[in-house]
């Protein structure tokens, strides 16, 4: 033992407690992805939008995924490797973002008015909980403008980035309304990146759509925007305007003019403004009269012929399409609005809002 210092480890020593402490880290790392959820955000063919940044959203991260590396050879990263790969093949080219969360990061988030955590629920609870959130988060993402993407694909285990290092440990389930191999862009005229201002909006107001669903009536919202890239112009019409009818909570008796007032009170700043978007509204209402009781058509080649090119390298919308967009928002404008003041107009208000506009009416 010549040479050798008293605390000093030898060779064979540090060679153990490396190997240690890799373990350890190995341990944590397999304990950590086995409680990570990752949600894939599966763009449109040739998307024009990108987003290289990671944007943190309450506990979760929206990051980018790179489908030409992340999503090859992967097969054998799910626990049931012929069924799951089956479903995540058609979509592995699209993937684009992920919405990532862990709960080991949820631990310590008070959950109740009695001070409960996040680490006293079970299992299937806190799965839940988290699911919700992630659903809440996709759904506002969408309100703001960010609507370019379908979420087919839902995987436990690993994120998007890190699902080629993974082997036989990845469960996978799908979002049955978001399983659409070929489906058409979202019908909002304005589609864009998130903005951190959106960011900070989206966490501003999550909370809000779960305090709008204790009774469940925003589950119908969040499968009202999952249904929205139905390959079909006239399935999409309909149901925009079953979430418009929702919000506004149209008589029986003189629909068409209980809708243009209630749209016109909840949007309109003032009366001038309100006049035009009730006849935009009475319009509007009037093509998807059309449309669903079989007066007029509007096909896929209708919606495609709305598309114009201005010459300037751009386009703009114009017929049955242009109509389509524009009623998507409408109901954008009433469910933002729902969100922000964190109620749905109730019946009692709705009517006084359509008495008023009536009045306001009369006396122009």
């Amino acid at each position: 033992m010549t040479g050798f210092k008293r605390g000093r480890k030898s060779a064979s020593q540090l060679r153990s407690a490396q190997k240690r402490k890799a373990k350890k880290e190995q341990k944590a790392t397999a304990s950590r992805d086995s409680l990570t959820h990752s949600y894939g955000l599966a763009l449109y063919p040739y998307s024009p939008f990108s987003m290289d940044e990671t944007l943190e959203i309450n506990k979760f991260r929206l990051q980018p995924v790179n489908p030409l590396l992340d999503t090859h050879n992967v097969a054998d990263a799910f626990v049931d490797q012929l069924r799951d790969y089956g479903k995540f093949a058609p979509f592995r080219f699209h993937f684009h973002y992920e919405l990532v969360t862990c709960e080991a990061d949820w631990n310590e988030v008070v959950i109740d008015n009695d001070g409960n955590t996040f680490r006293s629920l079970n299992k299937n609870e806190k799965f839940r909980l988290i699911t919700n959130v992630a659903s809440a988060i996709i759904l506002l993402m969408r309100v703001r403008g960010m609507t370019y993407f379908i979420t087919p694909i839902e995987l436990t285990g690993s994120t998007f980035q890190e699902l080629s290092k993974k082997a036989k440990s990845v469960e996978l389930r799908t979002r049955v309304t978001q399983c659409l191999i070929d489906f058409l862009p979202f019908p909002n005229p304005n589609p864009k990146v998130l903005q951190q201002d959106d960011i900070d909006w989206i966490v501003d107001h999550l909370g809000n759509v779960g305090e709008l669903n204790t009774d469940g009536r925003m589950n119908f919202f969040h499968d009202l925007y999952d249904s929205l890239h139905f390959p079909n112009p006239s399935v999409q019409l309909t149901q925009i305007w079953t979430g418009i009818e929702n919000i506004v909570q149209s008589t029986k008796k003189y629909t068409t003019n209980s809708i243009k007032s209630r749209c016109a009170m909840l949007l309109g700043k003032n009366a001038k403004e309100q006049l035009k978007i009730s006849g935009r509204v009475g319009k509007l209402y009037g093509f998807r009269s059309d449309i669903i009781h079989g007066s007029k058509t509007f096909s896929l080649l209708e919606y495609i012929d709305g598309f114009q090119y201005d010459g300037k390298d751009d386009y703009f919308l114009k017929g049955r399409a242009g109509l389509l967009f524009e009623t998507y928002e409408i109901l954008n404008q009433l469910i933002t609005k729902v969100i922000e003041e964190n109620k749905f107009p109730s019946k009692s208000k709705l009517n006084s809002l359509q008495r008023k506009f009536s009045k306001q009416k009369n006396k122009q």
